[in-house]
This record gives C-alpha cells, structure tokens and sequence, in this order.
C-alpha cells in the first residue's frame, strides 16, 4: 500500500523482465490502476517548517514534513529521542501560515524511508477551533502541492 494525502492506494504488479545479476531489479510495470484501499481521516498535507518538542526541561527543534488535523511527521533527530524517554507529557510548537500552534502530542510511529528516519506524531486534546484551523490549512495545502 502507498500512503498519500488523501488515503492509502494499492495496485497489482507484473515482473515483466529479469536479468541475470540477482542484486538488482529488473521490469517492474507500474499499473495503470491503484485501488483506494483505506482513506484518511484528516487530509495530509506537505509543509516545512520548523517544530520544537519541550517535554519538562528538555527542548529540541527538528523540521516538519507534513501534516494533518490529527498529527504531522517530522524528521526524526538524536535529541528527539531523549524528550521521548523523558516519561513526561509533550508539547510541540510550530507555525503554519503565520499561525502559531502550541499542541500536546503522542508518538505514534518512528520509521526510516531511504534511510532517513523520521517520527510521526499524533495531536491529543484539541480544542475544536485548532482542529478546524488545522483542517482548513491543511486542506489549502494539499490542494496547491498536487
């Protein structure tokens, strides 16, 4: 399945050729057709910036990679692992569009594609207002980055 913006997609694929060197990849054909498997609650969105993580006397900044009203993805640094270890609760702030945030979060994922890793984060207790806020930029976003 292939994550996206606006749900996870999968496809069928053939091994048109292979070749006689077993270390490398030969003739995959990319369908014509992908099948929305799973859609996302909130639409995600594309958007660098940058994010600070405070978790009691700890502080460490990193850059967003995208976000949505439920959560954002982040690119995961050394001294993000400490605040998470830290066993207190965590904050993150950011700005998106000259707005400012300031929201508790929950780790719900590390993972490493092409060998960068990065962390995703789930937003807890959002007033209904912020949520909507983040929904609306979102949803700006995602249109002009497609």
């Amino acid at each position: 399945m292939y994550p996206c913006d606006t749900g996870f997609y999968s496809a069928e694929t053939t091994l048109e050729e292979i070749g006689k060197d077993f270390t490398k990849f030969y003739g995959l054909a990319i369908p014509e057709h992908f099948d929305k498997k799973q859609k996302r609650q909130y639409v995600r969105a594309k958007y660098a910036t940058n994010v600070k993580f405070s978790s009691g006397n700890l502080a460490v900044q990193t850059t967003l990679v995208d976000f949505s009203a439920g959560g954002m993805m982040v690119y995961m640094v050394p001294m993000l692992v400490k605040v998470l270890r830290s066993g207190d609760d965590i904050y993150s702030s950011f700005q998106i569009n000259n707005v400012s945030f300031n929201v508790k979060v929950r780790l719900a994922w590390i993972k490493n594609y092409d060998n960068i890793p990065y962390a995703g984060f789930e937003f807890l207790y959002l007033l209904p207002g912020v949520r909507k806020e983040l929904e609306a930029l979102a949803a700006a976003y995602s249109a002009t980055s497609t």
